[in-house]
């Protein structure tokens, strides 16, 4: 063990919960699993991808200004 991981003793003596680190990944996962269901739900098969509320998608930097236009509508 090299004394810099979230379970160093170095930490766990200054009063560090390593569980707080191990939920807060947990979380960060099941978050990232909610809105990759939901993006490919959508339709969503790229990066960037955009849905806006009625349904229009664009795909791409190249569409910013198309999806800028939209949403002045």
């Amino acid at each position: 063990m090299n004394g810099y991981g979230a379970r160093s003793p170095r930490l766990t003596a200054a009063g560090f919960d390593p569980g707080l680190a191990d939920r807060g990944l947990l979380a960060g996962a099941e978050t990232y699993g909610r809105n990759l269901d939901e993006a490919v739900e959508k339709g969503a098969f790229g990066s960037p991808f955009y849905v806006v509320d009625d349904g229009a998608l664009f795909w791409g930097h190249d569409r910013l200004d198309d999806l800028e236009a939209h949403l002045k509508c």
